[in-house]
């Protein structure tokens, strides 16, 4: 399956060593979303705009990557969702989001 990452799963930051036998493919953006920042991390929130967009990395997984990253992601408040069959996190709760976080845009660093 082809997961995109956008935050602590990218190369170079704390939680990418959970890809470590994934197979980079691409980086990519997926329209319609935009990042907000715990300050920690970054959360996907859906916009109206499709001028708006998320830039991440894409993935090539397995199922047992899938379960260990799908477990993180649920537990820090994601939901899995797919766009043109890449599969990503976006962050569940958008008021939290909006009214307690900062707007970072379309890239996390």
């Amino acid at each position: 399956m082809k997961l995109l990452v956008y935050g602590t799963l990218l190369k170079g930051h704390y939680n990418h060593r959970l890809l470590k036998d994934s197979k980079f493919l691409y980086k990519y953006q997926i329209p319609g979303y935009t990042l907000y920042t715990t300050g920690a991390y970054p959360v996907a929130i859906r916009t109206e705009k499709e001028s708006q967009y998320i830039t991440g990395e894409v993935y090539e997984i397995d199922h047992l990557t899938w379960g260990v990253v799908e477990n993180m992601e649920r537990y820090a408040g994601y939901k899995s969702v797919m766009y043109k069959g890449i599969t990503f996190f976006e962050y569940k709760d958008w008021l939290k989001a909006t009214t307690r976080f900062e707007h970072i845009g379309s890239t996390w660093s």
